[in-house]
């Protein structure tokens, strides 16, 4: 039977539960002394099996450690860990009572460890989430230089903020463009990728640091993922209306306007979303298919032949 470690991860401190009798309850501090103390501990009783969920980051640091140290760690959803909990019929919510909770849920269902994303990729999300935050901004300032009523020097001070922004964004659009360019494997993922019509560098980057798995993974899994996938909704004679849910939000959202240009750019997806109006498909319903069919096809290319065109529906 395996040994199981259930973390539960705070700012400050972390609490563990090992599925070994008589080992009672650990407190470590969130730091590297703490961790190193940890690992040693889990050493020492011959854990198989790590399971954290995410916290925002604060997870990171043991996360890299604990791999370095030949412990495979999972890292799971923390709406995963509530679902479970509940299940288990515990609406008590406390950080030890979380860390066994944990611990219970690595011993029943066994997630599989994933070792931490390389650096490249872990840099590439800081940099896409950055300039998301920085277009946010940028949006708002716009927003409020339109505004009726606005004075010159509130003008002027939104200008001075809107440039400085603008060379913000270009500053990091330039350090995803070197990341991307001094990895030969995400190099050759951003070529195969830019030579499909409909892509562009941002759906190129977000893919790349978002979607690990694109070419890795069947296109039911992939398509599930993103989340353009269309769940059943049925019991017994009733069948309800399919419809998508989950995912990775930033990757749908950029994989939206990406379709929305292909639609009008790539014939073939173009006659494809057609024949579905014509069908009497909703027009959000036919975009979300083309959708589907977009991110499919790109996971084939990364698995077989960049040249390879999309396959009518």
């Amino acid at each position: 039977m395996k040994n199981v470690a259930g973390l539960d991860v705070s700012k400050d401190s972390i609490e563990c539960r090992i599925s070994v009798e008589g080992v009672e309850l650990i407190r470590v501090q969130n730091k590297t002394k703490g961790h190193l103390r940890l690992a040693k501990i889990l050493k020492k009783y011959e854990v198989t099996l790590v399971v954290m969920e995410s916290t925002g980051g604060y997870e990171q640091g043991l996360y890299h450690l604990l791999w370095a140290k030949e412990l495979p760690t999972a890292v799971v959803n923390p709406r995963q860990i509530r679902a479970f909990a509940k299940s288990l019929g515990r609406r008590a919510k406390n950080d030890m009572l979380d860390a066994e909770v944990l611990m219970t849920y690595g011993v029943t269902l066994s997630p599989e460890p994933r070792e931490p994303e390389p650096k490249e990729i872990q840099e590439l999300k800081e940099l896409l989430t950055r300039r998301q935050q920085l277009n946010k901004i940028l949006i708002a300032e716009k927003n409020h230089l339109q505004a009726p009523g606005v004075s010159v020097l509130t003008r002027k001070s939104i200008s001075d903020t809107l440039r400085v922004i603008k060379s913000q964004i270009k500053l990091i659009n330039s350090a995803i463009e070197q990341i991307i360019a001094g990895s030969q494997t995400l190099r050759q993922k951003s070529q195969k990728l830019q030579s499909q019509t409909g892509v562009g560098p941002v759906l190129t980057c977000t893919l790349l640091a978002e979607m690990p798995e694109l070419g890795k993974l069947p296109r039911n899994k992939i398509s599930a993922l993103v989340g353009v996938a269309p769940f059943d909704r049925d019991s017994g004679s009733f069948r309800g209306a399919r419809s998508i849910a989950g995912g990775r939000v930033n990757v749908r959202c950029t994989l939206y306007m990406a379709t929305l240009a292909a639609i009008r750019t790539n014939p073939i997806l173009q006659a494809f979303y057609r024949r579905l109006l014509a069908n009497g498909k909703p027009r959000k319903v036919a975009i979300v298919a083309c959708m589907r069919k977009f991110i499919v096809h790109l996971n084939s290319i990364l698995k077989n032949d960049p040249k390879q065109h999309f396959i009518a529906a």
